[in-house]
């Protein structure tokens, strides 16, 4: 996905984000940044193999707080969540849509596609950076990853 690519405080973000996740043996999934009222909200999503427990979110959190302290990338106020994925996680490097092939997703792109933004449908496949959407019976949408602007397994 091209996001990170054109935003430089969440590229620093999710270095950071990465190596938080390294030392508690963790991964990291995504980061959302919202700004409300002249203050940023960072949350970060991480999860690993067996469910992630609040304590571990606690434990990622303290660790993020000082890497954010010690390199300061955010200038104005913010809150630092850190939170599991749950069960509409998002999905963003080709892994993710290679580990839920098969599974219900939400994908919105960039550039449309047949005049459409938005896609629903299930994730048949994935290979060399397209993923292909069945969105209905007979109809496969087949997406560049680089063109996905936020893709989330549906939970229903």
């Amino acid at each position: 996905m091209r996001e990170n690519r054109t935003d430089p405080l969440k590229e620093v973000l999710w270095l950071l984000g990465e190596k938080a996740c390294e030392v508690h043996g963790c991964r990291l999934v995504e980061i959302e940044l919202h700004r409300s009222q002249g203050r940023w909200l960072v949350r970060f999503y991480i999860d690993k193999d067996t469910n992630i427990t609040v304590d571990e979110c606690a434990e990622v959190s303290q660790t993020l707080d000082r890497y954010l302290e010690a390199r300061d990338p955010i200038d104005t106020p913010y809150t630092l969540e850190v939170s599991s994925p749950g069960i509409d996680r998002p999905l963003r490097k080709e892994e993710d849509f290679k580990e839920y092939v098969g599974k219900n997703i939400r994908v919105s792109v960039f550039s449309p596609i047949d005049g459409r933004k938005n896609f629903s449908g299930r994730l048949m496949d994935v290979a060399d950076g397209i993923i292909s959407v069945q969105v209905e019976t007979d109809m496969c949408v087949r997406i560049a990853l680089d063109d996905v602007k936020k893709a989330r397994l549906k939970s229903n």
